[in-house]
C-alpha cells in the first residue's frame, strides 16, 4: 500500500493493476505560449517547440499560477522543517524571485479577472489583492483541491471531502455546482466549461469530466492513468499531468480541440500553467543572410533543404480492454517509414523489433497490461514522436 498527497491532503492506495483502454497519441499543432511545470525542485519551462530549460530551482512547487502581467506564483511547502514553512513566491517574466505571502501556500492557486490571487489553505480559500492584502473569502470548506474561475468571475472549487463541485459568485454566495467524488483538479476551457480530475483509485477514477455551465455532466477522456493537474493553452488544447505511480510511465499528455492525444513530454510535474499570449515568446529572428557574390567573383551557395520528420504512427484500435486476445495494428503516413515497436512500455529505438507490413497486427492476449509505444524512422528524416497506447485484459483483479 502507498501514501499519495493530493494538495496537502494524504490518501491512501493499494498497488493493483488497472484496467484501461488504449490512448492513442498522434501530434498535433503547438502551443505559440511557453508550459511551465513544477518537477522537484525545479520549476521547468517548455517553448512551443518543446525545448526545455530550468526557471527555477531550490524550491518545490506545489502550484503553478500566472497573472494577466506574465508574472509567476508558486505555492511552496518545505517540511523539511517542523512545522512545515508555507510561501507563495513571485517570479517576474525575467526570473526575479521574491516572498508573495508566508505562512500561506502549498494549495490551489487560482486568478481573478481584477488580478486578485485566491489560494486554498486548509478549509478556508484566502483572497490576496495584487498588493499583497489578504482576506478570507471562505471558510468551512471540506478539503478543498482545486480552483478556476469563468469568464464571468465565478470560482470553482472542488471540494474533495464533500465530493462536489463548488461555485461561488463574484460576491461570494455560494452554492453547489455538481456533485462528483473525489475530484482533485479543475480547468476551465474558451466557453466556460469546467474539466474536472478525480483520484485515481475512486469509482470514478481514470477520466477526465466536462461540465457545462449549465452543470450537464459527460465523460471527456477516458482510460487515463492517473491525470491530475490540467491547463489550456490559448488554442484550447488542454494539457494534463498523467502519474502512472510506480507501475506506469508518468508523462505530460496533450488533448486537442479534435480529441487527439499526444505525449507533449515524458516530464511529469505536480502542477502545469501557460504564460499569458500578452507576454507570450517572440520567435527568435532569422539572421538577415549575407548576400551571395557572383559569378567570376564566386560561387552561388546552395540553400539547404530542411530535414523532415517522419509522421507519427498510429495505433488502432483506439480502445483496447479485452477479453482473449485483441490485434493491435500499426500505420505511418510517411511514404517508406518503418515502424519500430515495443509492448513493455521502454522507449522504442531504431534497435527495437520492426513491424512488417504481412502482419494482420500484434496479437496480444493474456491477464496482463501491454504499453505499446510506436516510433517510425525512415533514411534522411528526423525520426517521428513515439506513440502510445494502453491495452488491458477484463480479467484483470
Amino acid at each position: 500500500m502507498k501514501t499519495k498527497f493530493v494538495f496537502g491532503f494524504a490518501c491512501q492506495v493499494f498497488s493493483r493493476v488497472i484496467c484501461s483502454g488504449a490512448i492513442i497519441l498522434i501530434c498535433s499543432n503547438a502551443s505559440a505560449q511557453n508550459l511551465f511545470m513544477s518537477a522537484g525542485d525545479k520549476i521547468i519551462e517548455f517553448t512551443p517547440e518543446g525545448v526545455q530549460s530550468t526557471f527555477a530551482s531550490g524550491l518545490s512547487a506545489e502550484v503553478l499560477a500566472f497573472d494577466s502581467a506574465g508574472n509567476l506564483f508558486a505555492s511552496v511547502a518545505d517540511c523539511s522543517v517542523v512545522p512545515c514553512s508555507r510561501a507563495i513566491y513571485k517570479f517576474t517574466p525575467d526570473g526575479v524571485q521574491s516572498t508573495f505571502a508566508s505562512g500561506v501556500g502549498a494549495g490551489a492557486l487560482a486568478f481573478d479577472s481584477a488580478g486578485n490571487l485566491f489560494v486554498t489553505d486548509g478549509n478556508s480559500i484566502l483572497k490576496f489583492t495584487s498588493e499583497g492584502v489578504q482576506s478570507t473569502f471562505a471558510f468551512g470548506l471540506s478539503g478543498p483541491t482545486g480552483l478556476a474561475f469563468d469568464s464571468k468571475n465565478n470560482l470553482f472549487v472542488t471540494d474533495y471531502g464533500t465530493g462536489s463541485i463548488l461555485k461561488f459568485t463574484p460576491d461570494g454566495v455560494r452554492t453547489t455546482f455538481v456533485r462528483l467524488s473525489n475530484p482533485i483538479s479543475l480547468a476551465v476551457d474558451d466557453a466556460d466549461n469546467l474539466y474536472v480530475t478525480v483520484d485515481g483509485w475512486s469509482g470514478v477514477a481514470n477520466k477526465i469530466y466536462k461540465i457545462t455551465p449549465q452543470g450537464t455532466t459527460s465523460i471527456f477522456a477516458d482510460n487515463l492513468l492517473f491525470p491530475e493537474a490540467m491547463t489550456f493553452d490559448s488554442n484550447g488544447n488542454l494539457f494534463v499531468e498523467i502519474d502512472g505511480l510506480t507501475d506506469y510511465p508518468s508523462y505530460t499528455l496533450e488533448i486537442a480541440r479534435g480529441g487527439r492525444k499526444t505525449t507533449f513530454t515524458s516530464e511529469f510535474g505536480g502542477s502545469i500553467a501557460f504564460q499569458p499570449m500578452s507576454i507570450a515568446p517572440t520567435p527568435t529572428p532569422t539572421p538577415t543572410a549575407t548576400p551571395t557574390p557572383t559569378p567570376p567573383f564566386g560561387t552561388p551557395t546552395p540553400t539547404a533543404t530542411p530535414i523532415q520528420t517522419v509522421a507519427t504512427p498510429v495505433i488502432s484500435p483506439s480502445s483496447g480492454t479485452f477479453k482473449k486476445k485483441i490485434n493491435v495494428k500499426l500505420s505511418c503516413a510517411t511514404t517508406g517509414a518503418t515502424i519500430h515497436y515495443t509492448v513493455d512500455g521502454s522507449d522504442p529505438s531504431a534497435s527495437s523489433a520492426v513491424y512488417k507490413k504481412k502482419f494482420k497486427g500484434l496479437k496480444l492476449s493474456g491477464v496482463t497490461v501491454y504499453i505499446v509505444k510506436a516510433m517510425a524512422t525512415k533514411s534522411g528524416y528526423n525520426n517521428s514522436s513515439i506513440a502510445t497506447a494502453i491495452f488491458s485484459s477484463y480479467y484483470l483483479p
